[in-house]
Order: C-alpha cells, then structure tokens, then sequence
C-alpha cells in the first residue's frame, strides 16, 4: 500500500523469538543446583533419567515420545512436590506441543508453568512462559 511503511523491527523480533523458542528445547533446560523441597533421592533420580529421555527423545525429533517421558516426568514431580521438576517439565511439555502443531495445549503448558515460574522468581522461564503465551495470543 502508498504510504504504508514495513515493520522490519517488529517482524525480526518475531523470527528471533521463534528461533528462539524452536532451538531452546533442543539444547536443554538447565537445571537449578538447589531444590526447594525435601525430594527423595528415589523420586530425583527417576525425575531425571525421564526428563534427560525425553530430550534425547527430542533431539531425535521424537516430539510424542518426548511428550510421553515429559508427562512422566511431570507426574514424579507433582507426587513428590518439587515445584522446580513441575517447572521444567511444563516448559518442556510446551515446548514439544509446540513443536508438534499443537498450540492451544502449548499455550496451556506455558499458563501453567508461569505462576510457579513467578512463585520460585525463576526470571528466564517466566520470559520464556511469557513471551509463548504473548505469541499464542497473536
């Protein structure tokens, strides 16, 4: 249109954040060297080795299996109230429902995985969670 002019700033950002959100789950979701609370050694293990399987399992592009193991994963850290195992593996799971298409299940992952992101002031999920739910809203 005359008169109109392109948003090359707005339209870089959108490519950055989807690069952004596309790579982030292939490299992995660091993990936090202290817990805020009493997991068993049983239930840390098992919260790990699921979480570590279901990002190999993505990295081989595996998006259901991923799925699979995250939920696994999710369910450990629920049964054991560790509030940081819930937040990574939400993120995960918002991640891999993205991946797959799936877009209202993602935004409702990263919905969920917000308020404990907040609560544990975990600042690079809360912009990750953030920054999804602003995209699923566009």
């Amino acid at each position: 249109m005359a008169g109109s002019k392109p948003l090359p700033s707005f339209s870089l950002g959108v490519k950055a954040v989807l690069v952004f959100l596309l790579v982030l789950p292939i490299l992995g979701f660091p993990q936090d060297k202290t817990t805020r609370s009493a997991l068993s050694p049983s239930h840390r293990i098992q919260f790990i080795e699921l979480l570590q399987e279901a990002s190999n399992a993505t990295s081989e592009g595996d998006f259901e299996k991923a799925l699979d193991l995250s939920s696994q994963a999710l369910s450990v850290a629920q049964k054991a109230q560790y509030e940081e195992g819930k937040l990574d593996s939400l993120v995960q799971q918002g991640f891999l429902y993205w991946n797959l298409g799936r877009m209202k299940e993602s935004s409702d992952a990263f919905a969920r995985a917000l308020p404990i992101a907040e609560r544990l002031q975990v600042s690079d999920k809360q912009e990750v969670c953030s920054i999804s739910l602003e995209i699923y809203d566009l």
